[in-house]
């Protein structure tokens, strides 16, 4: 999906109705789902000291 977003919008553009709004923030918020930069939790075992990255999910 996140390499063919731009060419789905595109063609719909050129279709001469694109996407309604809401669909494409929705589709950039999935897109932001489970990606680190978007913000994570850094998890930490006290016993053994490792450490696990969850990504925020922010879609809905």
């Amino acid at each position: 999906m996140r390499e063919n977003l731009a060419t789905l919008l595109a063609e719909a553009s050129d279709v001469g109705r694109g996407l309604l709004r809401y669909v494409e923030r929705d589709f950039a918020r999935y897109l932001e789902c489970g990606v680190l930069v978007h913000g994570f939790a850094r998890l930490r075992c006290k016993r053994c000291k490792d450490e696990l990255l969850v990504a925020f999910c922010i879609a809905g």
